[in-house]
Formats: C-alpha cells, sequence, structure tokens
C-alpha cells in the first residue's frame, strides 16, 4: 500500500511565493510525525511528490533540497524511529517549461507506482492544490485534499462534484485510512 505526499502545505508550512528556500524556514506542522508513525505502523509505504522549481529557479540549489528532505526524515524519525518517508521525487522545472515529471502531469507519480510495485486505484495522493488533485485524478490515484497550506482555498475554488475527498490534516488522513 503506498501513499503519496505533496510536501509543501501538507508535511511542513508553504511560504509564498516560492515554498520553503532555506533550511531555517523549515517548518513541520506538529501533526506530521506522529500520523507518518501511524501510516507506516499500518503498513504503508509513503514517497513525497513535490514540484521544486525553485532550482531551475537558481533560488535553491539540489543540495539544499536535499538537506531539507533530510531534516524533514530526522524530524520525523527523532518521534519514532518507525516515523520515516520511504522515498522523495522531486521536479526542479520552471512552470513555463514543464515536462511529464512537474505536477499537474503525472511523471512522478507514475515513477513512484513503478518504484513501489503500486496499483494507482489503490494509491491516495494527499495533497493542499488543485494540481494535486488533477496529477492524481489522471493516474487513478484517489485524491485527498487537506486543508492546510492551499488547501482551503483550493477546497472553495471547486465548483460542482468534488472528485476528492477533504479532510483538516495529514492526520486526519491517517485516521481515515487507518479505520
Amino acid at each position: 500500500m503506498l501513499i503519496l505526499l505533496d510536501r509543501d502545505g501538507v508535511i511542513n508550512t508553504d511560504i509564498k511565493p516560492h515554498g520553503t528556500l532555506h533550511p531555517d524556514e523549515l517548518t513541520i506542522y506538529e501533526f506530521v510525525p506522529e500520523a507518518i508513525y501511524q501510516l507506516k505502523k499500518a503498513g504503508y509505504h509513503i514517497a513525497v511528490i513535490t514540484n521544486q522549481s525553485a532550482i531551475e529557479k537558481e533560488l535553491m540549489s539540489v543540495s539544499t533540497l536535499t538537506t531539507l528532505h533530510h531534516m524533514i526524515q530526522y524530524h520525523c524519525r527523532s518521534y519514532h524511529k518507525e516515523a520515516y518517508i520511504d522515498a522523495f521525487y522531486y521536479c526542479s522545472d520552471h512552470p513555463d517549461r514543464p515536462t511529464q515529471r512537474r505536477k499537474p502531469n503525472a511523471g512522478m507519480i507514475y515513477e513512484a507506482l513503478h518504484d513501489f510495485a503500486a496499483r494507482p486505484e489503490n494509491t491516495v495522493f494527499v495533497g493542499d492544490s488543485m494540481r494535486d488533485v488533477q496529477a492524481a485524478c489522471i493516474t487513478g490515484c484517489i485524491p485527498y485534499l487537506v486543508k492546510t497550506g492551499n488547501g482551503t482555498d483550493t477546497d472553495a475554488m471547486w465548483s460542482g462534484k468534488k472528485p476528492y475527498q477533504s479532510f483538516n490534516t495529514l492526520a486526519d488522513v491517517a485516521r481515515a485510512l487507518i479505520k
């Protein structure tokens, strides 16, 4: 079983307009380590799927991005040794020159599905933006929207029948999946 998570706005606060660019800006939501731990304990693999155009825009280096991801891992593992993320996938494409990897395209999701030998209809994608929902829908994954980050605004923008389930936080997603 695989759960895919967007990063900024789901795991950590989303700093506008470019996201978290420096280690001193990283603020992980307090409920994330417990949610990750509960999901891992229930047998889920967890992968992060994140657009990081700040690299292409030369606002951040790959090394800094790696440091941020190590900090997230360290923070989760400090809570419990079994609270960890199995893989991080990022796309550094500039929004004006996107490849198939940049959300709302689905390249990173397909990579994760392949790497974990997961079926999309059994895979949840948790995001906070329209592009996360769109990428999940393209692949046939189950889209969940959290109201942290951009989620409240995204939910308000959607008209008609929503193709996703809505939750307040990643902790609420974990509770719903583990029931």
